[in-house]
C-alpha cells in the first residue's frame, strides 16, 4: 500500500512539474522540452522518492532519433551512456552518484572501449581560461564549445570515474595523448587537491607533466597554493595544480612560451581535451 501511495504521489508530482513547461513546436524545442521535463522530474525524486532515483525513464517521440532519445536520458556519467548503447560523441545529460547538483550537460567522446566524460576542451581560444577560483569552481564556458566543467562537478565524477586521458595537438600538427590508471580530485575543503597515479600509465604524452602536480591543490589568480616563490596562476596566466608551476592547460590561448597552453617539452598547443572514465 506504501508503495502504491508512493507511486500516485509520484504521478501527481511529475504531472505538475510537466504542466509548467510549454508545448514545443519543433524537434529541437521537443528536446530541450523533454530534457527540462527530465530535470524536473528529476529533482522531485531526489526530494520525495530517493528510492526511485535511479528509475530508468523512457522517452518517445514519433520526431526523435535514437540519438536524441539516449541523450536526453539521465546517466551517472558517459561510461554508463556508452554501456547503454550510445556510440556518437555529443552533449548528454548525467548525474555523478555522489552529485548534489541536479543533472547536468556534459560532451561525451566514445571510444577505446570507454564513454568518456569532458571536463576541459580548448581548440579556438574563444573562451579566456585566466579566471578566478569562483568560476573554476563553478564552470565556464559553453558544452559545445570551449569549456571548463567545474572543479565541484570534477570532484563529484572522480568519485567513481578515476581514469584520466589527456590529449593535446600542438600547432604543428603533432597530436600526442596520454592515459593515467587513477585520477581523483578532492573537495573545495582540501582544495580540490591532485591524486594521481601513473603505475599504469601508457600514451605519448610527457607523464611527467601531471605527475608532476601529484598531491597538489589547485591554484588560480587568487587562490595560490603552489610551492613556488611566485604565484604561479599569475606569473604563467593559468590555473592548474602547480607545484613549482609546471604543466599549463588552462594558460593563454595565443601565448607562444610557458604563460600559454604549455605541456614540456610542447609550447602554443592548439588544441587540449581532458576527459575521465571509469578504470
Amino acid at each position: 500500500m506504501a508503495a502504491l501511495l508512493q507511486l500516485a504521489l509520484l504521478t501527481l508530482l511529475i504531472s505538475a512539474a510537466q504542466s509548467n513547461v510549454p508545448e514545443p513546436d519543433t524537434i529541437e524545442e521537443d528536446l530541450f522540452f523533454y530534457q527540462h521535463q527530465i530535470k524536473a522530474i528529476h529533482q522531485i525524486l531526489k526530494t520525495e522518492c530517493p528510492d526511485l532515483i535511479r528509475f530508468k525513464r523512457e522517452l518517445y517521440h514519433d520526431g526523435f532519433t535514437s540519438l536524441h532519445l539516449e541523450a536526453a536520458k539521465i546517466a551517472y556519467n558517459c561510461q554508463e551512456h556508452y554501456e547503454r548503447g550510445s556510440t556518437t560523441p555529443g552533449v548528454y545529460l548525467i548525474d555523478p552518484s555522489s552529485s548534489n547538483f541536479e543533472p547536468f550537460d556534459v560532451w561525451c567522446d566514445f571510444l577505446d572501449g570507454h564513454g568518456w566524460t569532458v571536463f576541459q576542451k580548448r581548440f579556438d581560444g574563444s573562451i579566456d581560461f585566466y579566471q578566478d577560483w569562483s568560476h573554476y569552481k563553478k564552470g565556464f564556458g559553453t558544452v559545445t564549445k570551449e569549456y571548463w566543467l567545474g572543479l565541484d562537478k570534477i570532484h563529484a565524477l572522480t568519485q567513481t570515474n578515476r581514469k584520466l586521458n589527456i590529449l593535446v595537438k600542438a600547432a604543428n600538427g603533432t597530436i600526442l595523448s596520454g592515459t593515467w590508471s587513477s585520477f581523483i580530485i578532492g573537495s573545495e575543503g582540501d582544495n580540490y587537491k591532485l591524486s594521481v597515479s601513473s603505475a599504469a600509465y601508457s600514451g605519448s604524452l610527457n607523464e611527467n607533466g601531471l605527475s608532476y602536480s601529484n598531491g597538489m591543490s589547485f591554484s588560480t589568480k587568487d587562490r595560490d597554493h603552489d610551492e613556488a616563490r611566485v604565484n604561479c596562476a599569475t606569473y604563467w596566466h593559468g590555473a592548474w595544480w602547480y607545484k613549482n608551476c609546471g604543466s599549463n592547460l588552462n594558460g593563454s590561448y595565443d601565448k607562444t612560451d610557458s604563460s600559454g597552453i604549455f605541456w614540456h617539452p610542447l609550447y602554443q598547443l592548439k588544441e587540449t581535451v581532458m576527459r575521465v572514465s571509469r578504470d
